[in-house]
Formats: structure tokens, sequence, C-alpha cells
């Protein structure tokens, strides 16, 4: 069981690892999308898609392992989380994985708040691509429903009132 919980440590931190590299791309993200680096921001995507796939390998290991360890400590896989497992082992592998547990959730909480700000320029991105398409269109200050811009309508209102 030692070796397990040293292999579980072990995949823990390769997947710390991973999500900080994740976390770095993601903020190389923001900085490509307020400078319109389109191609380093295409590059960049591609290289989180490749993370993505390392960390999704570290999870299927990592659950690998704490399945197996449950079997061994008798309880049931569904029960097994982390904190589960702080509690049922040795002192010395229970702060260790204390401490990779913290900086998890760590983790998490900055790459949520990363996610988020992304999300937001993106959209915000959107938002002024359509007005700038509208606006070349010369779709932008007309009345819909009407084919006369309203700029000139209101002009043959004052030329109307003036007269």
């Amino acid at each position: 069981m030692h070796s397990q919980v040293s292999q579980l440590i072990e995949v823990i931190n390769k997947e710390i690892l991973c999500l900080e590299k994740f976390l770095a791309l993601l903020s190389e993200e923001q900085k490509f999308l307020v400078e319109d680096e389109v191609d380093s921001l295409r590059k960049s995507i591609e290289e989180q898609e490749k993370t993505i796939g390392d960390a999704r390998k570290l999870e299927d290991a990592r659950i690998k392992l704490t399945d197996s360890l449950a079997e061994k400590l008798k309880i049931d896989k569904g029960e097994v989380k982390l904190s589960k497992l702080i509690e049922l082992v040795e002192e010395s592998y229970s702060t260790k994985l204390r401490e990779l547990q913290s900086t998890l959730s760590t983790l998490y909480i900055k790459l949520e708040r990363q996610r988020k700000k992304n999300e937001f320029l993106i959209k915000q991105s959107m938002k002024y691509v359509d007005k700038s398409m509208k606006i070349f269109l010369g779709l932008e200050g007309r009345d819909q429903g009407h084919s006369v811009p309203l700029r000139e309508r209101n002009s043959e209102k004052v030329v109307e009132q003036v007269v």
C-alpha cells in the first residue's frame, strides 16, 4: 500500500504541474486576446488542448490508484476522496496529501478565475466584431423594419420643421 500512496503522490504532483502549465497558458491567452495576436492565440489554444489531454491521462491514473487504495482500505470506491485517504493513511503520507489537496484547491480557484476573465474578453471581442460588421455593412443606426437610416429620416424631420 505504501508504494501506491507514493505513486498517488507522484501522480498528483504531476497533475499540479500540468494544471500550473494550463494556468500559465490561460494567462498567455488573455494577453493574446488583449493584444489581438491571432496566430499566437491559435498556438496557445493548441497547447492548451495538449495540456488538457495530459491532465486527463493523469486524472485517469489518479482515479485508478485511489480505487485500488479504496479496495485495500476496504472503503467503497464511490466514497473515495482525497480527504478520506488523508484520514486513513500514515501521518507522513497524510501530511503530504493534505498539502497537495490544498495546492489543488487553490489552483482550481485560480483556473476558474482566469477562465472567466478570458471568457469575458472573448465575449467583448465578439460584440466588438459584431458592431464593426454592422457599421461596415451600414446596418448600424437603422431603425428596424425601415430601409432609410435613422440619421437621414431625422434630418428630413429637421428640414420639414425648419421650413
